[in-house]
């Protein structure tokens, strides 16, 4: 998609808990393993975080050890226990968690707008962090940013947000992770400043 994200995702360990279920005389005893997953997407241009997601499935399976004394007190808790799920059904549950999750990420970037950064900028031309990896073409024009608002995470960090467009930047030479570009005359540029596909 052309964009400078990082993804984590992370699997929480499994829990399981042994439950009552249905009502009396149908009452059965069950293990109730909850799988789990945080994606997170992290904008490394401007240091923000773009997403953050929790994805989950229960599965329920019969209890293969009965506790009478439990299941004879009405108002028992949930009891913690070790998980006991077959492959097949471990591997369709984080197949369906996965799944879901890629669908929500892609949906969630597809409306975040591409941003880049200069590199290095000299008379020789200017550099910047975008190539033929994300389908940057010869001939691409970019938008430079000016410095917009600052804003403070929680963390006590100064954040720049990107500013208003300040010039123009013309791509010449593509290379894989990187594109050298010519710039209007006149106009300078420095490393760090922040660019943008031109609509």
């Amino acid at each position: 998609m052309g964009m400078n994200v990082m993804l984590t995702a992370v699997f929480t360990p499994l829990e399981t808990q042994r439950i009552k279920t249905g009502i009396w005389p149908f009452r059965k005893i069950k293990d109730e393993t909850e799988i789990a997953m945080y994606v997170n997407a992290f904008d490394v241009i401007n240091g923000t975080l773009l997403l953050t997601r929790l994805e989950s499935v229960k599965i329920r399976t019969m209890a293969e050890i009965i506790d009478d004394d439990w299941e004879e007190e009405e108002n028992a808790e949930p009891k913690k226990i070790e998980p006991e799920i077959d492959e097949k059904t471990l591997t369709k549950a984080l197949s369906e968690i996965v799944e879901n999750q890629a669908a929500e990420v892609g949906s969630t970037l597809r409306e975040k707008p591409w941003l880049g950064r200069i590199m290095s900028s000299d008379a020789s031309g200017t550099f910047i962090n975008a190539g033929s990896d994300v389908g940057v073409k010869p001939g691409s024009v970019f938008e430079v940013l000016g410095p917009g608002e600052t804003i403070a995470s929680a963390s006590g960090r100064t954040l720049a947000l990107p500013g208003l467009p300040v010039g123009e930047i013309k791509v010449t030479e593509v290379m894989k992770d990187r594109a050298l570009t010519s710039v209007q005359e006149g106009a300078l540029f420095k490393a760090g400043q922040v660019i943008r596909f031109k609509k």
